[in-house]
């Protein structure tokens, strides 16, 4: 690094040089009352093909259904879909790169839709190789609010940021996020990081966008992120829902993208 590195009194330059530094990512500013309900999830289906979801997905949505869900080592979201009786009322998106790059994106098609989707390259496993984003750009078909929504699988070993280490993966993620949205766009990215909130990772992310909601597994691996106040955030730092088999816990949050000054849409 030639000498030049981070300013150690200040976590969002640690590593930067030699890693690139972190991408700017635009505050969201609410045009319209409007709340969205957001669930991350990793069903570890390798071994449970998808378990008991459906029946964490269903029990919690009783009174509000979840408008983008996120779903890591997801290999068959349909199936999902189809066991909760919610095939007619969300569409999903796959993305594989080998067995060991499942993520999955399921969104509520009554309110939402598609503008663009896509993935891209985050980091990369020590053990099981390359690690991806990928996201779904949404239309609220009523407000006509836009939605970027981004869900993440982060590397192995735990808090380590992978072979690039947690900078380089902070900034791949962000840049991605700056690359894909546009400018007014609300901006949710979830996902297991396999990194909790003392890591470099998370400490990054954190830098560009406010950390609204983690859960309770692996010290908090689970985590989603938005570009949003956190005044905004309804049931601040989110809720662990059990009763799944998988090895993580699912994660909701309910992100207020209203003006700033009105009242909450789920209240």
């Amino acid at each position: 690094c030639n000498g030049k590195w981070g300013n150690f009194n200040d976590p969002c330059t640690w590593g930067h040089p030699p890693a690139p530094p972190l991408p700017k990512i635009r505050n969201h500013v609410g045009k319209v009352k409007l709340g969205v309900k957001i669930l991350t999830y990793n069903l570890e289906w390798w071994k449970t093909g998808g378990g008991a979801a459906p029946f964490v997905m269903e029990s919690s949505s009783k009174k509000i259904p979840y408008d983008v869900m996120g779903f890591q080592e997801c290999e068959n979201p349909w199936q999902l879909l189809w066991q909760a009786d919610w095939q007619s009322d969300y569409h999903a998106i796959h993305v594989a790169h080998g067995r060991n790059v499942q993520l999955c994106i399921a969104y509520r098609n009554t309110t939402w839709e598609l503008l663009s989707s896509g993935d891209a390259w985050a980091s990369q496993d020590q053990k099981y190789g390359s690690r991806y984003m990928m996201w779904a750009r949404l239309r609220n078909t009523k407000t006509k609010e836009i939605l970027f929504f981004a869900n993440h699988h982060g590397p192995l070993p735990l808090n380590s940021g992978g072979v690039p280490g947690g900078p380089a993966t902070a900034s791949a993620l962000l840049g991605q996020v700056a690359k894909n949205s546009e400018s007014g766009d609300a901006i949710i990215l979830v996902g297991d990081f396999n990194a909790d909130g003392g890591s470099l990772t998370i400490r990054q992310l954190e830098c560009r966008m406010n950390h609204v909601a983690w859960g309770d597994k692996y010290n908090g691996v689970d985590n989603i992120f938005a570009n949003v106040a956190f005044s905004h955030i309804s049931r601040g730092h989110g809720k662990s829902l059990y009763g799944g088999n998988s090895d993580h816990d699912a994660l909701e949050v309910f992100v207020d993208l209203s003006p700033k000054d009105s009242d909450m849409a789920f209240l």
